[in-house]
């Protein structure tokens, strides 16, 4: 919204270069949405980006560490290219860069999620007190209970050995189980929305739930 609110030249000449330079800045901000999500799942193939950002500007970033950094970097070069040209104002310059500082602490915060899992002592305890607590359940209910208590150990048993699974499953919720964020249908609908903005009419179908999941 900013992007096509205060970049603009008061010479009319310019005005396909600032419209063009609109375009290309949103798509770059499309192209970093997808390489985050590609990051976050660690997958390496680029190729989903072509149409968004240049083959070279893509081969440039199948090389990076951490390519959805690239992407931040190249838009705040691309900010200040149009300073430069006398298409921002002073005043809004740090405006926008803050935004790409935002999206850099963001990104942070996603990849301490990604990257520190829960420590494998601390699951192993967890698995073995569940384990034992449900093995010797029965044996403290069987006077209070009688023979109810298959039934009770049951159901006790399905709820801890459940919440023990749970605690597994949402250890990394970047990743591509049903559990997990659907980074996909997340990304495309950004996509979906920044391209709608820029006035096109071909836009590509939001992910649907396949069984009540998107596993994309």
């Amino acid at each position: 919204r900013q992007i096509q609110t205060v970049v603009r030249s008061e010479n009319p000449s310019e005005a396909a270069e600032v419209q063009q330079f609109q375009r290309d800045f949103v798509y770059f901000m499309i192209a970093y949405v997808h390489a985050f999500r590609m990051f976050l799942r660690k997958q390496s193939d680029f190729h989903e980006l072509d149409g968004f950002i240049p083959e070279g500007e893509r081969k440039i970033l199948e090389k990076q560490v951490n390519p959805p950094l690239y992407l931040l970097k190249r838009m705040s070069e691309k900010l200040q290219t149009a300073y430069q040209r006398g298409w921002i104002h002073t005043f809004h310059l740090p405006m926008l860069e803050q935004h790409l500082t935002e999206f850099t602490a963001i990104q942070g915060g996603c990849e301490r999620i990604a990257n520190t899992p829960i420590p494998h002592s601390y699951l192993l305890m967890l698995h073995q007190l569940v384990g034992i607590y449900c093995f010797a359940l029965p044996f403290g209910i069987t006077d209070t209970v009688g023979l109810a208590t298959p039934l009770v150990v049951l159901l006790v048993s399905y709820a801890f050995l459940g919440l023990d699974a749970i605690g597994d499953a949402i250890e990394n919720p970047f990743e591509l189980d049903p559990e997990d964020l659907p980074l996909g249908s997340i990304s495309r609908n950004i996509e979906i929305v920044l391209r709608q903005q820029l006035g096109e009419t071909h836009l590509p179908e939001a992910l649907v739930p396949n069984a009540y999941y998107i596993l994309d």
